[in-house]
């Protein structure tokens, strides 16, 4: 379960970060 949930979590961030970087870049 505890695996699944980091998993989760590293999807999350990933995505975060890829929206940032894009926001980062149109700047």
């Amino acid at each position: 379960m505890s695996k699944d949930i980091i998993l989760i979590g590293n999807r999350r961030v990933q995505k975060l970060v890829y929206l940032q970087t894009i926001l980062f870049y149109n700047v």
